[in-house]
């Protein structure tokens, strides 16, 4: 999503700058009729650095109140055999969605 609104900021990945018309915000980014009255307060280049802190940030998925490794304890602790606790670890390991319970 990020890298979606760089390019909607006219900037690419590296966050250049890939327009000279634009230079607050235009009609093609930012702007819109329905916000005229905010555009003074809008600037593309005040949010560009940002975005691209966010284009390397990595989302986790909470179970409830655990966190990922909390909730990879807790689904291991009621496994019933060295097969099922392999393949929570390969599901880990890999970065994939651990399931809801055993």
């Amino acid at each position: 999503m990020a890298q979606t609104a760089l390019s909607i900021c006219h900037y690419d990945r590296d966050g250049r700058d890939q327009t000279d018309r634009c230079v607050q915000g235009c009609y093609e980014c930012l702007l819109s009729y329905a916000n005229q009255l905010e555009a003074r307060f809008l600037d593309r280049r005040a949010i560009r650095d940002f975005l691209r802190q966010l284009t390397t940030c990595r989302v986790r998925q909470r179970i409830g109140s655990r966190s990922q490794g909390e909730h990879l304890g807790y689904l291991r602790s009621r496994t019933q055999s060295d097969f099922e606790r392999q393949f929570l670890d390969f599901l880990a390991e890999r970065g994939h969605l651990l399931p809801d319970d055993v």
